[in-house]
């Protein structure tokens, strides 16, 4: 079960100093798929060859990522959660699915979500509802439930989905996980099928805080394809920078 052992972190340190081969933690992640996701339903698309860009090693060597199905994958259908769009194959990948390749992280599939993105539950009638895999009686949140679930059971080290109005944090939380919004403008929204235009921005699900930042950070930055994205230039989220916090104001109660 070494998908479920490793952070982002862990494994990119790991590939970097030559103990663990990227392989090795694909066919363990995938090997977990194949045991668990007809029980936990965090799939709607598994890449039985796991998707990943030659060449150099990059920041996320090591990395196995899932992106929510509503994230466009050249080659492959972007369902949305809904039957309606199960022939709707992508021309092109989604700009955060083209960053992920480029930084060398591996993707093994598309997540589960609730049908259409218009729901905290997770609920989906068509592909099955994702189930929480700490109470498998409760939900797993949503809209992002599948990136949730593949996170918490190592069936991927990290997720991408989308948030509108809760829909990475709520999942996230639900699972005992770590669900990163960021700010409007920072991360392209390119080939994401959308719900609010003004609203709607691509965020991450990893077990840690260092594994968001790392993730989150390979995604952000200019994007001509997005205009909300044209000129804002992206924070340095990582290597972390650990501080005390004696002193700081986490909130506020006015008056």
């Amino acid at each position: 079960m070494r998908g479920r052992e490793l952070t982002i972190a862990e494994a990119v340190r790991l590939v970097k100093r030559g103990e663990l081969d990227p392989e090795e933690i694909a066919a363990s992640c995938l090997d977990l798929i194949r045991r668990y996701d007809g029980r936990f339903r965090a799939f709607i698309t598994v890449f039985e060859k796991p998707l990943r860009k030659g060449g150099k090693r990059g920041p996320l060597a090591g990395a196995m990522i899932s992106v929510k199905d509503l994230i466009h994958v050249k080659g492959y259908p972007t369902t949305a959660g809904s039957v309606a769009f199960r022939e709707n194959f992508a021309s092109e990948n989604a700009t955060v699915v083209e960053r992920l390749l480029n930084a060398s992280a591996t993707l093994i599939g598309k997540n589960n979500l609730h049908e259409l993105t218009f729901g905290i539950t997770g609920f989906n009638p068509h592909f099955g509802t994702a189930v929480n895999p700490w109470k498998e009686d409760r939900y797993p949140g949503g809209s992002t439930s599948g990136g949730a679930v593949a996170v918490a059971t190592g069936m991927s080290l990290g997720a991408i989905g989308t948030d509108t109005g809760g829909s990475v944090r709520v999942p996230a939380a639900l699972c005992g996980l770590v669900g990163y919004k960021p700010t409007y403008g920072l991360i392209s929204r390119h080939g994401v099928m959308p719900l609010s235009w003004t609203i709607d921005t691509v965020g991450v699900i990893t077990r840690t805080v260092e594994d968001a930042a790392l993730l989150a950070s390979s995604l952000m930055g200019p994007d001509g394809k997005d205009l909300s994205v044209a000129v804002r230039k992206a924070p340095k989220l990582y290597p972390l920078r650990p501080r005390r916090l004696r002193g700081t104001v986490l909130g506020k109660i006015w008056p």
